[in-house]
C-alpha cells in the first residue's frame, strides 16, 4: 500500500456531491493500493498530453485554465472507475455493522447494494462534474 503518493489530494476539497465524493474516494483508495511505479503510467493514459510535462501542485495552485486540464481520456477513466468499483465492492463484502447500529447497517447495505451495483464507469464519465477531471488531473500532478 502506497498511501503517501496521494496524501496531498483530498476529495473533500472539490465541492463534490456525495455520489461524486464516493467515486473520488474510491479512485484514490484504488490508486493507493497499486504499486507506486504503476500509478503514473496509469494516470498518464487518462490525463491530457499537455499535463504530462507538469509535476507537483494542483490545478488551482498552478492557475491552469479549465480547457487545459479537462481533456481526459473518458474511456480510460471509465475503465479505472470500473476496476476501482470491483475492488471496493470486494473489500466492502466484509463490512458489517455492530448489532444495534441501524444507521451504519443501512449505510453499508446502501453502499453494497446501490452504489457499487449501479455504478458504471462509462455512464459516470458521460455525466461527471468537471471537478472530477480536476481531481484526476491533481492525482496525476501529485505522482509526477
Amino acid at each position: 500500500m502506497n498511501t503517501g503518493i496521494l496524501r496531498e489530494v483530498h476529495a473533500d476539497r472539490y465541492g463534490f456531491k456525495m455520489s461524486d465524493m464516493t467515486v473520488a474516494a474510491m479512485l484514490k483508495a484504488y490508486l493507493q493500493e497499486m504499486k507506486v511505479e504503476e500509478v503514473p503510467d496509469l494516470l498518464s493514459r487518462i490525463v491530457s498530453p499537455g499535463m504530462r510535462d507538469l509535476r507537483g501542485g494542483t490545478v488551482k495552485e498552478r492557475g491552469l485554465e479549465q480547457e487545459t486540464w479537462t481533456t481526459i481520456d473518458g474511456a480510460e477513466l471509465a475503465e479505472l472507475i470500473d476496476k476501482a468499483r470491483v475492488v471496493a465492492a470486494n473489500y466492502a463484502a466484509g463490512w458489517q455493522a455492530q448489532k444495534g447500529e441501524k444507521l451504519l447497517h443501512k449505510t453499508i447495505e446502501y453502499i453494497k447494494d446501490d452504489v457499487f451495483s449501479s455504478l458504471s464507469g462509462e455512464r459516470y464519465v458521460a455525466s461527471m462534474p468537471v471537478e472530477m477531471a480536476e481531481f484526476i488531473t491533481d492525482c496525476w500532478l501529485a505522482v509526477g
